[in-house]
């Protein structure tokens, strides 16, 4: 980013150098114009590329977590998950709760 703010600059001093030599204003116009497209649609493609970038990083750490927490057989999981509830009294109760309210729709 530094890099294209110094070339940004080396590029106006040197137009303006050149716009006061030179008779031929409006083809050095033209030329900034095109420069300055040329300038924008590297802008864009870096920002597209550092999206994606950003957005692989993204999904490949939920997915790492997400297969570190499924690894195994779902009796693993189940195993995991019966282990955090009994860790903590709140969450047991919390959970014995929600069973309830599940058992008691179902009959409903």
């Amino acid at each position: 980013m530094i890099r294209s703010f110094l070339m940004g600059g080396v590029l106006g001093a040197a137009a303006a150098i050149y716009l006061n030599q030179s008779n031929n204003r409006a083809m050095l116009m033209a030329n900034m114009g095109k420069m300055t497209n040329s300038m924008s649609d590297m802008f864009d493609t870096a920002t597209e590329k550092m999206k994606e970038i950003t957005f692989e990083k993204m999904t490949n750490n939920m997915d790492g977590n997400f297969n570190d927490i499924t690894a195994g057989n779902d009796d693993q999981g189940m195993e995991q998950i019966q282990q955090i509830i009994n860790e903590d009294p709140d969450v047991k109760a919390e959970s014995e709760k929600i069973l309830e309210e599940n058992d008691s729709s179902i009959t409903q």
